[in-house]
């Protein structure tokens, strides 16, 4: 595959999955700050979001789904309407 000459994606050896992937947490029920602080959690945040403590974050950084008809890999996302997404992202 030819990458375009100003992309800046990081690619990963399978080494480096294996490393960084036992740093990575997932959330499976209520947990304390003590159990999230300096952590990454990789899960889909609205699954998660149950889970946090309440109160513990002032700014929170999230990648929100695009609204847009995608297949990616084992999982398929379906646009929106516009007002249900503005609603969803509220």
């Amino acid at each position: 595959m030819t990458i375009a000459p100003r992309n800046r994606t990081i690619t990963l050896s399978e080494e480096d999955i294996q490393r960084y992937r036992c740093d990575l947490i997932e959330l499976n029920k209520k947990t304390s700050l003590d159990g999230i602080i300096n952590s990454v959690i990789n899960q889909d945040i609205v699954e998660a979001l149950d889970f946090l403590p309440s109160g513990f974050v002032d700014l929170l950084f999230i990648d929100p789904p695009y609204n847009l008809n995608k297949d990616f890999k084992a999982n398929s996302f379906k646009q929106l309407p516009i007002w249900d997404y503005a609603e969803w992202m509220d």
